[in-house]
């Protein structure tokens, strides 16, 4: 096992829908922390599977033994903090909901509502939520004073919550808020779609809905009326 370990083979391996689940939440995170999750998940090298099924935890082991992390850690306000849920899909199969964990800043654990002993490489992966440690309010953003009040105080609950993904859109963090023209008008970025386009939001006081910019073309498509509304869809 150690000539493995040295070789940097995974014992046991990651299985896919456990990849999927730690790639996916990696894609989802905020910039400041995406780098510093992928790190620590490269750095990965044996796998410890709970029999019940419903718990795995990842270690970094060198002479055998585990070692500490040498990647950037994610700085959490607890020693342990959930990082993100994931639903994980099987056709003929009850959704398992799994939560990946950060213990003392090192991705340590995804726990499952259910056994998993079933699951397999059909599986498919879809990130519910992603609470972001890092994110903190910009007080007095003229982009954030320039949109409606409601979208504002939807956007700054989400902020304030650490829950920054949801429903395939990422929000920006709130120093990353950029300003953008399209089709006439000015325009707040909270966010991006995962197919990368950015969520839009009028400077306009008494537009509530959101929109999405398609990059290529430039043209502008209503999305929601509401941050909620796109988000938790």
């Amino acid at each position: 096992m150690k000539l493995r370990v040295l070789l940097n083979g995974i014992l046991p391996p990651l299985r896919d829908w456990e990849r999927q689940v730690l790639d996916n939440v990696g894609s989802a995170l905020p910039t400041s922390l995406a780098a510093a999750f992928a790190e620590q998940v490269r750095e990965i090298n044996y796998v410890q599977r709970h029999q019940s099924g419903k718990e795995i935890n990842f270690y970094r082991m060198k002479d055998g033994q585990a070692n500490l992390s040498a990647a950037p850690k994610i700085s959490a306000p607890s020693e342990e903090y959930l990082l993100a849920r994931v639903r994980v899909e099987q056709p003929g199969h009850v959704p398992v909901t799994c939560q990946v964990w950060v213990v003392s800043g090192i991705v340590f654990s995804i726990t499952c509502d259910c056994p998993t002993g079933k699951v397999n490489a059909s599986a498919t992966a879809k990130v519910l939520d992603v609470y972001s440690p890092t994110a903190k309010i910009d007080q007095g953003n003229p982009l954030l004073d320039s949109i409606n009040s409601e979208l504002r105080s939807e956007y700054e609950r989400r902020v304030g919550d650490g829950r920054m993904f949801g429903g395939g859109v990422r929000l920006l963090e709130p120093g990353k808020l950029r300003h953008v023209a399209a089709g006439g008008f000015d325009y707040c970025v909270l966010g991006e779609s995962i197919d990368k386009e950015p969520v839009l939001a009028r400077s306009e006081k008494s537009e509530t809905g959101l929109f999405l910019l398609n990059v290529e073309d430039e043209t502008v498509r209503k999305a929601a009326n509401s941050l909620d509304e796109l988000m938790n869809s």
